[in-house]
């Protein structure tokens, strides 16, 4: 899947002054203000000097001519396009069989979900993460959800509880934006209540997945699935 239709180019990062927009220095010097499609924190990421590629987007009403799109980490390619994650999860999802008529940004109740579709005859639901952040764990390297605290994630989890309680079929899927990681834990630290409801969900036969994905030059895909490591104890989970 190409990371964006527009024209690419590269530089350097420079600051972040507020969540919704970057300065970089592109290669022929020049200094640019670009969004960034993203609302994590992504600090061990965003560094000064960090090699960055953008997308060259102008467009009336825009008020910046770019978009991050990838940043290079310890030589690892990351993708920061949120949105991105959902375009992968969909086009993973429709080439399993059993899956049909599948949607994306499905109103149920007071909540949107990222997709919905019937799945092996029953209709569901599922909630897409974007993972950018991975730590080391006893010599593991492990995509860890989220690096900042989410609300709007929470809730979701809690709808797909209700939702599985009435015999839907609901699931969260994982896009992990980079290749270097071989599992993924939630990150109690940062936000207990989304891991605990994660555990939630795993302990009620939700289908919790996560996609480890190669990003290059202009393109990101998946190259398989990692397990996602889930207790309701949080010492268990930092152990691992």
């Amino acid at each position: 899947m190409r990371l964006s239709p527009y024209p690419m180019v590269t530089g350097a990062f420079i600051d972040r002054p507020n969540r919704f927009v970057c300065h970089a220095r592109l290669d022929d010097g020049s200094v640019v203000r670009a969004h960034v499609p993203n609302t994590g924190r992504m600090r061990e990421l965003l560094l000064p000097g960090a090699a960055v590629r953008l997308a060259h987007c102008p467009a009336p009403g825009r008020k910046t001519d770019y978009s991050l799109l990838t940043v290079r980490y310890q030589g690892v390619w990351v993708s920061v396009h949120a949105a991105l994650a959902n375009a992968v999860a969909f086009d993973y999802l429709s080439a399993r069989d059993g899956t049909a008529v599948l949607k994306r940004e499905v109103v149920r109740g007071d909540s949107r979900f990222d997709l919905a579709g019937e799945f092996d005859g029953t209709t569901g639901y599922y909630e897409v993460k974007s993972v950018n952040l991975v730590v080391e764990r006893d010599g593991r390297r492990l995509a860890c959800f989220p690096d900042a605290p989410t609300t709007r994630g929470c809730k979701h989890l809690r709808g797909l509880l209700e939702l599985k309680a009435q015999g839907y079929a609901c699931g969260v899927i994982f896009v992990t934006q980079r290749e270097d990681c071989e599992g993924l834990i939630p990150n109690w630290d940062t936000d207990p209540e989304f891991a605990h409801l994660l555990a939630e969900c795993v302990g009620e036969g939700l289908d919790v997945r996560a996609l480890r994905c190669q990003v290059t030059e202009g393109e990101i895909c998946v190259l398989d699935e990692i397990p996602v490591m889930v207790s309701l104890d949080k010492d268990k989970n930092k152990k691992i």
